[in-house]
């Protein structure tokens, strides 16, 4: 019957406003004029506006510089194939400042097969780009940091090849570094400021007459141990 169509209807569309408000994204229906026709109470939470304050004026207004050009094609190519998906622009809150936006829209059609309006969906992801900015600034910083240890690197790499002569080239790893200092036929040492003996390498310990490392280690303490006048 008429009654219990108008109640379906009735039901339908108090759903519809149930879920239309309690969206937890931006929910703006504009007209085929890009004109704002209903907006939920999410509008507050997003751009400070109160839903009377927008209803009526064109959506296109609270997109942020030459973005307005970009809406209307948006909404040319939401009326033309139903839909335009993910797209970013920045939108101004009532105090001014700018937030950066994401706005899916789909169209609604009339008995005719028409659309006639273009329900717009707003996610504010201006922490998620500020975020994807910070992170494309440590990338960026952490590329000159490696170009900056591979150009110490190559510059290691020729003095070692100049120094043991017998490498034909150097590599970045502790594996590496530690087979050429364990089996390079010159002797090596390091020491700490104050000439206390850090490491030394077998060939080192050879030409002092020892026969490892260790045992030459237990022996001498300090490089100064091994001058006859540590004083000079």
């Amino acid at each position: 019957s008429l009654k219990a169509a108008e109640d379906k209807l009735a039901r339908n569309e108090k759903k519809f406003r149930h879920i239309f408000d309690a969206a937890p994204y931006l929910f703006v229906s504009v007209n085929r004029q890009g004109v704002i026709v209903d907006c939920h109470r999410k509008i507050h939470d997003v751009l400070q506006y109160d839903k009377g304050e927008l209803l009526g004026t064109q959506f296109g207004s609270l997109i942020s510089g030459a973005g307005n050009d970009a809406i209307q094609e948006h909404f040319r190519k939401t009326l033309t194939n139903g839909a335009a998906k993910n797209q970013t622009f920045g939108m101004q809150k009532k105090d001014g400042t700018e937030i950066n936006v994401s706005i899916s829209s789909s169209g609604l059609k009339d008995q005719h097969g028409t659309f006639f309006r273009i329900i717009c969906i707003i996610e504010d992801i201006t922490e998620l780009r500020e975020m994807q900015e910070s992170l494309l600034m440590k990338n960026e910083d952490l590329a000159a940091s490696f170009e900056e240890l591979t150009a110490i690197e190559e510059e290691l790499r020729h003095h070692h090849e100049e120094l043991l002569r017998n490498e034909a080239a150097l590599k970045a790893s502790e594996a590496r570094y530690r087979n050429i200092f364990e089996n390079a036929i010159l002797g090596i040492y390091r020491t700490a400021p104050d000439g206390s003996i850090i490491e030394i390498n077998p060939a080192f310990a050879r030409i002092f007459g020892y026969t490892t490392p260790d045992e030459m280690k237990q022996s001498v303490k300090s490089m100064r141990d091994l001058y006859a006048n540590p004083r000079e």
